[in-house]
């Protein structure tokens, strides 16, 4: 992973979130991070006009650039190369059509301006569910350190081998332990072939050589099934994947589960298939 994409919205969580890239950046030995600050022009209640854009982009490339160079006056030589851009449209359009031509996009989970903050309503929950690459949510507070192992939450079916590539791909750097993570609510009945569905799977996909082990927990809800258990084995990460829209509904859009995200201490990782 080559390229990294990261919106920033300047706040001290966004500033958090840039300083925990550049350590995985440099972990993964990355070439660039490429910045980008969205505007939204917003029409004045009296007037219902919109103030000039070219003013307003100014003042936001300056800002960026202090933004930046904030970053760079800590890191000398800076590890990867930084570079900045003020798009104009709507947050979640401008940040899926970006990610586009990159490896990786991270974002920080809140923010003063409220950008990221509805981590899993608006604007980083449609990022997270249509970018065209893997996609990693920081926490406020968070501190990269190489991740040891990551929680992987499954819905018991198989993962496409694009996935499970990709999974590899980001693991490359740090060959964490991969636990990949059933939650079976009390009215489901148990899967006793699940751990070896999984292990086929896997060695069909030629990635045998990753560390993983599959577990099957009991929990009323997915969101805190996942918690615990991330928690009790000190996972690094915790990993999705947007497969099924009734999946993706389970993790991303109950209210209870926005509160797992929001208040976890764990980078979650979005993946695609």
């Amino acid at each position: 992973m080559k390229k990294i994409l990261f919106p920033t919205d300047f706040s001290e969580d966004s500033r958090n979130a840039l300083a925990y890239a550049v350590e995985m950046a440099k972990a993964m030995k990355a070439d660039s991070i490429h910045i980008i600050y969205i505007l939204l022009p917003e029409t004045t209640a009296a007037f219902d006009y919109a103030p000039p854009v070219s003013g307003l982009m100014e003042a936001r490339l300056n800002m960026l650039k202090e933004f930046v160079l904030r970053q760079e006056d800590k890191l000398q030589p800076a590890p990867v190369q930084f570079t900045r851009e003020v798009l104009v449209g709507f947050a979640a359009d401008e940040i899926k059509n970006a990610s586009e031509d990159y490896d990786l996009l991270i974002m920080g989970t809140t923010g003063e301006s409220n950008m990221l903050e509805n981590i899993f309503g608006k604007v980083s929950a449609s990022v997270a569910r249509g970018a065209r690459c893997p996609v990693l949510l920081i926490p406020p507070a968070s501190r990269f350190h190489l991740p040891k192992s990551m929680t992987y939450a499954i819905d018991g079916q198989k993962i496409q081998a694009n996935t499970l590539k990709k999974l590899a791909t980001f693991n490359s750097a740090w060959s964490a332990h991969i636990h990949f993570v059933h939650v079976k609510e009390k009215s489901e009945q148990s899967s006793s072939s699940l751990g070896e569905d999984w292990i086929q799977s896997a060695t069909e996909q030629g990635l045998s050589s990753i560390s993983y082990d599959v577990v099957e927990v009991e929990d009323g809800s997915v969101s805190r099934g996942i918690t615990h258990f991330t928690e009790s084995t000190k996972s690094d990460i915790v990993i999705f994947t947007t497969k099924k829209r009734s999946f993706w509904d389970n993790i991303f859009h109950r209210s209870k589960t926005r509160h797992m995200a929001l208040g976890t201490h764990h980078p979650l990782l979005v993946l695609h298939q």
